[in-house]
């Protein structure tokens, strides 16, 4: 009897193979290079399976690409090269699976090795490259600002608001709802700081510290309170929930609010009264919370400091910033005299993935010995710090604890209760293989929470045995992105 063919999404290597998901079921599907039919990463393919998965032997199905029923990209963003009659455009996107070749027609007003967006007029056959269109010119590849360009392009982010959430985001003002001030503690009288960098625009938390009559400390702790603003529904929401995070580029921050709202009420401006979500902790010397409340409130930020002017008054190195903060010196000090005991470090293995195949650094055995040379013996520490894989050592005469993370050293996938979103929606159980959910479809597609729930739980029940990075044979499903392509 002949087996059904199988329809599932292909995910393609830049080595030429692939794999085939099928549903939240059944494990990738292996596709040989011949066996691909052309198809390019991301498209919906339907297969034929060749040879079942063999459990015992470790061994994944294989399949072959019989038809190509939708391909998930119709532009692509890439590098042109250019000759003297045609021209290629080589996609940013190393997995894309094609070079896609521009006659003159189809140059616009492209230069060679400018970043460019090419509408795909031709997609590929056999031997035969796609075919393209130039449609938007980014920028040469070496101008500023063109890198982050492409990035947005390439993975379709969204960086433009809808006028309707411009408009919900403007309607706030710049002003708190007063009404709402007798609903939470008005701590407007408090000596608080808001300390970030010296260009950050969104402040979005803010300190204050006292020393109590007991001798322990009284440290707050102020976010602002989005949610008062970004009601459940509403026009902000809605887009919120679509965007999931703000996105962090080198130079340049793609924002999940509209920057009237993160740059304006939500943001803890100096001297402006703010709504916050805080908390409060008592804290002893040796560094141990015995008390915490959280709650509403609504706050006033004296100053907007810097890390840099904050460096100087803890150094005394900077006469005029000395003078400037003078009343609130003693303030910071305090907040030094917090931090000086019971900090915890912590040291982790470089994984060899990106540039990190490149370098030598220090492994756990090797970062011991220095310590224990420089500062002493180091011991076993008994409690448990958090629920992740790092462990801990002490050494004497210190409060603080060592951590270590060495995944390389000493593999802990046994014990491992990580897992990665990458910067475009794929959710990793592994660092090293490429396997995993893609949520950003799943949600774009309208998936239930339910359902969104059931495909992440499965994803993490995947989880390799064990990675194998470093050794000679290593898996083929290896990720060969560095970690600020993969999300970290």
């Amino acid at each position: 009897m002949k087996k059904e063919n199988k329809i599932g999404t292909y995910r393609k290597n830049q080595k030429g193979f692939g794999f085939v998901k099928i549903d939240e079921q059944e494990e990738e599907i292996y596709i040989a290079r011949e066996n691909s039919l052309n198809a390019l990463n991301g498209d919906t393919v339907s297969i034929e399976i060749l040879q079942e998965a063999n459990r015992e032997k470790d061994k994944k199905a294989e399949g072959k690409i019989v038809k190509i029923i939708r391909h998930e990209k119709d532009t692509v963003v890439g590098t042109f090269q250019k000759s003297r009659n045609f021209g290629f455009v080589v996609p940013d996107d190393q997995n894309f699976g094609t070079d896609i070749f521009i006659s003159k027609s189809n140059w616009g007003k492209a230069r060679n090795n400018h970043k460019v967006m090419v509408k795909i007029t031709q997609y590929p056959k056999k031997e035969k490259n796609a075919e393209g269109k130039i449609i938007e010119v980014l920028g040469g590849v070496n101008e500023a600002g063109v890198d982050m360009l492409s990035l947005i392009k390439q993975y379709e982010l969204p960086y433009k608001f809808p006028e309707e959430v411009v408009a919900e985001a403007k309607s706030f003002g710049n002003e708190i709802d007063k009404k709402d001030i007798q609903n939470r503690k008005d701590l407007r009288k408090d000596i608080i700081f808001t300390i970030d960098g010296e260009d950050a625009k969104d402040l979005d938390d803010a300190i204050h510290v006292e020393k109590l009559s007991n001798g322990n400390y009284k440290l707050d702790v102020h976010i602002a309170d989005v949610s008062y603003y970004v009601r459940e529904k509403s026009e902000l929401d809605k887009d919120a929930y679509l965007r999931g995070t703000s996105i962090y580029m080198l130079g340049r921050v793609i924002p999940m609010l509209p920057r009237e709202l993160s740059n304006g009420i939500c943001s803890l401006n100096a001297g402006q009264d703010r709504y916050t979500l805080s908390c409060s902790m008592e804290i002893t010397p040796k560094a141990k919370i015995v008390n915490s409340d959280i709650y509403k409130a609504v706050i006033n930020v004296k100053e907007r400091m810097n890390y840099t002017d904050v460096q100087k008054i803890l150094d005394k190195s900077d006469e005029k910033i000395l003078k400037k903060y003078e009343k609130y010196i003693k303030d910071f000090e305090l907040m030094a005299e917090l931090a000086k005991d019971g900090v915890n470090v912590r040291f982790i293995e470089l994984m060899p993935i990106g540039q990190g195949k490149e370098k030598h650094t220090l492994k756990e055995a090797e970062v011991k010995h220095i310590l224990s040379e420089t500062y002493g013996t180091i011991r076993p520490c008994v409690e448990k710090l958090g629920s992740g894989p790092a462990y801990y050592r002490k050494i004497d005469g210190f409060e603080g604890k060592i951590g270590f993370i060495s995944a390389i050293s000493h593999k802990f996938c046994s014990g491992c209760n990580r897992v990665r979103m990458t910067a475009d929606g794929f959710l990793k159980p592994c660092l090293q293989y490429e396997t995993g959910m893609d949520l950003r479809t799943l949600l774009r597609d309208g998936v239930s929470d339910a359902e969104l729930k059931a495909q992440i739980e499965m994803t993490i029940t995947q989880k390799p045995k064990c990675h194998h990075f470093g050794e000679i044979n290593e898996p083929k499903q290896t990720d060969h992105r560095g970690m600020s392509e993969i999300g970290g």
